[in-house]
């Protein structure tokens, strides 16, 4: 419900209904939430809704191109459990990164899934970062396989 088709048929993404390391009801499911939202840092200062939707965008972008959840899981709490337990490169991302012309593409969502958010990139750099590599992915039969 956050990935809206346009008029020009571009998918944009919106808002995941974060604030802080607050959910606001309905938002954030197992699937894409970050870890932070989940309360895995409770620590943390720095936490910002931006970062928690570049994650959520990293899960979402793998799940788009691939057809497959990131962290697949018998119940809700399994799979949130792979997101604050992961170790920066999830396995179904791994596979993606051992074939050269997806490389970039993993390397990328990789930066998007750190579990420090301080560590994620911006959304502007990712947008930057997309563009670059889009004209190799554009050649790539979808959906994109490990």
């Amino acid at each position: 419900s956050n990935v809206v088709l346009r008029r020009d048929e571009q998918a944009v993404l919106v808002d995941f209904g974060l604030a802080g390391r607050h959910i606001r009801p309905g938002c954030a499911t197992g699937a894409y939430g970050a870890p932070e939202v989940w309360g895995a840092l409770k620590d943390r200062t720095d936490l910002t809704p931006m970062k928690s939707d570049v994650y959520a965008f990293g899960c979402v972008a793998f799940e788009a191109l691939t057809t497959k959840v990131l962290f697949a899981a018998e119940t809700e709490m399994a799979q949130i459990a792979k997101h604050v337990g992961h170790d920066g490169l999830p396995p179904l991302l791994k596979a993606l990164a051992r074939r050269p012309e997806l490389v970039a593409l993993a390397t990328l969502l990789a930066s998007t899934l750190r579990q420090d958010p301080s560590n994620r990139p911006t959304a502007a750099t990712v947008r930057k970062e997309l563009a670059k590599i889009a004209p190799a992915l554009a050649r790539a039969s979808w959906p994109i396989g490990a």
